[in-house]
């Protein structure tokens, strides 16, 4: 914010003020998800709160905590897995074995922090899908039947 007063030298001198707002808008960085397309094979016996995978984004200021990362809604998805905000490490967060679900797609964005209202415009955050394979262990090991 800058005050300005102008006045004229006459007699009576005259005067008036006025104030100037100034918004200073740092230049945005779109991060970009590096090492994609993301794909894993998980059991469906995986502990809640495993850390199964990790996602990774970057940009060009490339300072630790620059970018965010955040899950978004899709399916069940986001009722089974989690992404640490700040790491991009996907967790389970709910027991597996109680969705009959074999494909989980997660989709995660990364976006810059400073700016977190902004996220939701094209632009300022990437997208990016993580295909999540949901394999069921045996539950009884395999034994030969032999017939004559």
């Amino acid at each position: 914010m800058i005050r300005v007063n102008a006045s004229d030298n006459g007699t009576p001198p005259k005067s008036v003020e006025g104030t100037i707002y100034v918004t200073v808008t740092r230049q945005q960085d779109t991060p970009v998800f590096i090492q994609t397309p993301y794909s894993v094979n998980i059991s469906e016996n995986t502990p809640v709160t495993s850390k199964i995978y990790s996602v990774k984004a970057r940009s060009h200021i490339n300072q630790p905590g620059t970018i965010h990362y955040e899950v978004l809604g899709s399916g069940s998805s986001p009722s089974y897995f989690n992404v640490n905000t700040t790491t991009g490490e996907i967790i389970v967060r709910s027991n597996l074995k109680t969705d009959l679900t074999e494909t989980y797609i997660l989709k995660v964005t990364a976006f810059d922090p400073s700016s977190p209202s902004l996220k939701a415009i094209p632009g300022f955050s990437t997208l990016s899908h993580l295909v999540l394979s949901c394999t069921e262990p045996l539950d009884h090991s395999p034994r030969l039947i032999y017939h004559l």
